[in-house]
């Protein structure tokens, strides 16, 4: 019905119909405990049944009368938002450090009521989390939260449990004639505590705290008690997290953050927190450009005749710089080849000889290979031959003495060589640039498993290791491709990180590992598999002996930030050579962390750079700090090249790719501004005729169009678009606050469905969606808020780019339901303004008439009720008491619904022969979708002047003021029949 000309029905105890289904409490659920009915009678002071909420115990008591006849309690523990917290603490002008949330109410009869007569009542809430700590200089505070989020000061007190007793315990007393959501809070001073958070591998969790190896250095970090910390997780992509745990008392409970955030609770407080962050490996391969170095030489000289054949060895005498032109062409003696190089080790000493025998025996007075220097003796002090062999392990150190240039490009070794690792060209020498080293990752651990042909040859066999067999050579070597080396480089850097930093090798021949060109790992000459390795923290700290702590003054300063030696980039440089023509092995595996993919150092190989601009669609501007990683592969999982990210013009360059086919991936973006950019995108890097390289980028078959002023290749980022529009109250045009809003794709949702976003209304119901996707239509739903009535359909939301405004513009439509293509579809135009109205929902109230013995014999009972509303206006009823009731006690009601939400002062007017022993004028809440009930009573009662033989009739006479307002006039008048009762009137 229309708000004013009410609905309403009258009803009789005991014949009335079951209570409406918008009357009803909604069953319970949740946290809400509704407790058995109890029966009050008296003017004693009574408890009603307690309740327990989460271990805090809600007890309400005061005056019988205060409560009807089976009144109950019910409590809800309630979140109330982040801005009532707010609000209290800049009331207290103190940190509220714990509290608890309450909305509690009496029932009765299955309705939700307030106290009678408007009598106070005593609220009591037991619980430790509760009391205050007097130690701590605490205190308790209780407020009142309406449903606009205003929050009022209750008085409260805390009463010990016992009065002698001198710990924190008792219960938080309050007193209040209404029921509603109140807030229980515990106040003080701030208090911080000092957060360590531990970094381990998750092997670790099995060993006792103290025996932990760390992975990466551990933090301290202060915080309040209730505060948050965050973005305290590492690992990068090497590692994942596995579990969060709480140590307490050498026990670790596992936590779960929120929103990647640790809140530091309050039973922490006076205590400091560790927390231990477990990691597990992340896995994918790695890709690392290698130089391939072929040698040539020949086996049996007894059957070569001539210089043809030396000419083509990388033994050939003019290879080296101090050859002396002689008669005969100079081999190695006795057959023998490259792995012979022939001097005598006369320990410290430098061997001069001059005199060599030729493959025939003749001795030349000068040969190809002499001034050699000599070297230390071997490991186990025997004078050995630096290019000799023995069956057993034979490990010539210090053949390599560093690495020079920039760079660390030059090679120098302790003998003069014939052009190994150059890229100068040699007789008998072949460079190979379009190889590279696959590794398989697992964390920080790298582990060799494949040469990799830039045409997607490869060769696995590592303890059979001929990765050159494939390519063309002059001589057969044995069926291989034997006599071979390799230089790879790549870069680290430690950071923080304190795990483990080694580089291990197992095989044959020499082997050599340069930190930042020092020769870290020697295991020169030509010898049977070997294995040998090195710990890197050894070379850094220049301490075989180190600690934990030792690394921990390496990386960190006095003011526990990351030193230089921390943050400098390291560069490894690993030189292989098979020099043995027997077997072959080669196993490498080293742990590094932040490996950084580094293009050969050593190579003649034509390079292009990928030059790349970043720009945001629709409005063009440049986008920094996008990442963007190179492949090998079309699946993206072996590296070519680590992450780089776009400068402030939006512009990265991939500087050196040879000739071959790369994979184009954006890694890092601004996931909150813009969508995700899952292209792949195909690099193919061509060299002409004329030796330049070119990298071209593809869009699938597409070449992708270039920048018009850069002239780099272009990729754009969609932006996100936004929604933002108010939330307001239909009549009062109020904001509401705390509506919640979810977003849903397309043009059909289901409630179960995970919505794209929700978002809820502020305080000044401001309602904001970040995120959306330019071009698409959403459907926006709401839950209504309490009170209201509730919205059904959906809206429509429209996300668009305007190009004349340069704006992102989102319009908001009603929708209505299309049943043959079982879709939403709008309705009418567009939202002229964005504002979104709720109309209240309407409530409704009982004025419940109970009679003591109705007297039918004097006339017709009739009982005249005057309504005021929220805006002033007046109404008016009547319940009028009939010859068919009771003769002893009778009970009648009306009720009015659809009344707007508000406070209403409802008055029984005089009425003969019976006096109302109720409060005759009573004023009550009416709530929406609930309905609030008026009792009174009356007892009958007879006038001296009137005799037993009349029959009295209330006479109600409406009329109107001079400003229109409803005035109801009573008389009394004898009446031998009951013609002229008065029924039930209709108010304005």
């Amino acid at each position: 019905t229309e708000e004013g000309t009410t609905e309403e029905e009258t009803t009789e105890e005991g014949t009335t119909e079951e209570a409406t289904e918008e009357e009803q409490i909604e069953s319970v659920s949740g946290n809400e405990i509704m407790d058995e009915e109890v029966p009050l009678s008296g003017a004693m002071t009574v408890s009603l049944e307690p309740v327990t909420v989460n271990g805090i115990t809600i007890t309400v008591s005061g005056a019988a009368s205060a409560f009807a006849d089976g009144t109950t309690v019910s409590a809800v523990e309630v979140e109330p938002t982040e801005i009532v917290i707010e609000e209290a603490e800049e009331e207290e002008e103190a940190v509220i450090k714990r509290y608890k949330a309450f909305d509690i109410n009496l029932v009765s009869n299955g309705e939700y009521v307030q106290p009678l007569n408007g009598e106070e009542i005593k609220v009591s809430f037991e619980g430790d989390l509760l009391i205050p700590d007097a130690d701590k200089n605490e205190d308790v505070v209780v407020y009142h939260v309406a449903k606009d989020d205003a929050i009022t000061k209750m008085e409260a007190e805390v009463v010990a449990a016992d009065v002698n007793s001198s710990d924190n315990t008792g219960a938080v007393e309050m007193t209040t004639t209404h029921f509603s959501t109140y807030i229980i809070a515990i106040t003080g001073e701030e208090e911080e505590v000092e957060v360590t958070i531990n970094h381990y591998l998750a092997a670790e969790k099995e060993i006792k705290q103290d025996n932990k190896k760390p992975l990466f250095l551990s933090q301290k970090v202060t915080a309040e008690i209730g505060g948050t910390i965050s973005d305290f997780v590492k690992g990068g992509n090497d590692f994942a997290v596995k579990e969060i745990c709480l140590v307490e008392r050498k026990t670790e409970n596992t936590i779960t953050l929120s929103d990647g955030k640790y809140t530091v609770d309050s039973d922490t407080a006076g205590s400091d927190v560790t927390l231990n962050v477990y990691y597990t490996a992340t896995t994918d391969e790695v890709d690392n450009g290698v130089t391939m170095f072929d040698y040539e030489d020949f086996v049996n000289y007894n059957s070569r005749e001539g210089t043809a054949y030396e000419s083509k060895s990388i033994n050939y005498y003019k290879n080296y710089e101090s050859y002396v032109p002689v008669t005969y062409y100079e081999a190695l003696k006795n057959n023998k080849n490259l792995k012979r190089w022939e001097f005598t080790n006369n320990f410290d000493k430098y061997d001069q000889q001059k005199d060599r025998k030729n493959w025939n025996g003749r001795f030349a007075t000068k040969g190809a290979y002499q001034d050699y220097q000599t070297l230390s003796p071997n490991t186990n002090g025997e004078s050995v031959k630096v290019n000799d062999y023995k069956t057993e392990d034979q490990i010539i150190k210090g053949l390599l003495v560093n690495l020079e240039g920039n760079d660390y490009e030059n090679v120098k070794f302790q003998f003069e060589d014939p052009g190994f690792f150059t890229n100068e060209p040699k007789n008998g020498k072949t460079i190979y640039n379009d190889y590279s080293l696959v590794f398989k990752r697992s964390g920080s651990k790298y582990t060799l498993t494949e040469v990799k042909k830039d045409n997607g040859s490869g060769w696995s066999e590592l303890n059979n290791f001929w990765p050159l067999d494939p390519e063309e050579h002059e001589f057969s070597d044995n069926g291989h491709n034997e006599y071979f080396g390799m230089r790879y480089d790549f870069k680290f850097q430690i950071g923080d990180y304190v795990g483990d930093l080694k580089y291990e090798f197992a095989g044959d021949d020499d082997l050599w590992v340069c930190l930042d060109g020092k020769v870290i790992l020697d295991l020169g000459g030509i010898h049977q598999q070997v294995t040998g390795s090195v710990d890197l923290w050894t070379e850094l700290l220049n301490n075989d002996d180190y600690d934990y702590d030792d690394k921990v003054n390496y990386l960190l300063d006095d003011k526990e930030e990351l030193t230089e030696a921390a943050k400098k980039v390291h560069t490894i440089t690993v030189l292989y050579m098979e020099r043995g023509g027997s077997k072959s092995n080669c196993n490498m595996k080293f742990v590094m962390p932040n490996f950084i993919p580094k293009d050969p150092v050593i190579t003649d190989a034509p390079k292009a750079d990928l030059e790349i601009v970043k720009k945001e669609h629709y409005t063009e501007q440049a986008i920094e700090g996008v990442g963007f990683t190179l492949y090998s592969d079309p699946d993206c999982k072996q590296l070519k090249n680590y992450e780089k990210n776009t400068n402030q013009n939006g512009a990265v360059v991939f500087e050196g790719l040879r000739k071959g086919t790369y994979y184009l991936k954006e890694t890092t973006y601004n996931s909150e501004k813009y969508m995700e950019n899952d292209t792949v995108y195909r690099v193919e890097v061509t060299v002409d005729v004329n030796g330049k390289a070119t990298a071209t980028l593809y869009d699938g078959f597409e070449v992708v169009a270039k920048d018009s002023a850069s002239g780099k290749y272009l990729i754009y980022n969609e932006p996100y678009a936004s929604l933002s529009f108010k939330k307001i109250d239909g009549v009062s045009k109020d904001p509401i606050s705390g509506v919640t809003f979810k977003l849903y794709e397309g043009a059909n949702y289901n409630e179960n469905d995970t919505p794209f976003k929700t978002a809820v209304s502020t305080n000044e119901g401001e309602v904001k969606f970040e995120g959306l996707k330019v071009g698409t239509e959403y459907l926006l739903v709401e839950k209504t808020p309490e009170g209201y009535v509730e919205v059904k359909t959906p809206w429509i939301v429209n996300v668009g780019y305007d190009v004349a405004s340069g704006e992102f513009v989102s319009k908001i439509f009603n929708s209505i339901w299309d049943s043959e293509n079982k879709k939403w579809q709008k309705d009418g135009e567009a939202y002229g303004k964005a504002v979104i109205e709720n109309t209240p929902a309407p409530g409704s109230l009982i004025i419940k008439k109970t009679v003591n013995k109705v007297d039918d014999v004097h006339g017709v009972a009739t009982f005249t009720f005057k309504i005021t509303c929220p805006d002033g206006s007046i109404l008016y009823r009547t319940i009028t008491f009939t010859e068919d009731d009771t003769k002893e006690s009778c009970t009648k009601s009306v009720r009015i619904a659809n009344l707007p939400v508000g406070d209403y002062t409802v008055e029984e007017l005089p009425t003969l022969r019976y006096k109302c022993v109720s409060d005759s004028e009573q004023t009550k809440s009416v709530e929406a979708n609930q309905t609030t009930t008026f009792e009174y009573e009356n007892e009958k009662c007879f006038e001296n002047y009137y005799s037993h033989a009349d029959v009295m009739v209330n006479k109600v006479t409406f009329t109107k003021d001079d400003e229109g307002n409803t005035i109801a006039q009573i008389s009394m008048e004898k009446s031998s029949t009951s013609d002229e009762i008065i029924e039930n009137q209709e108010g304005e």
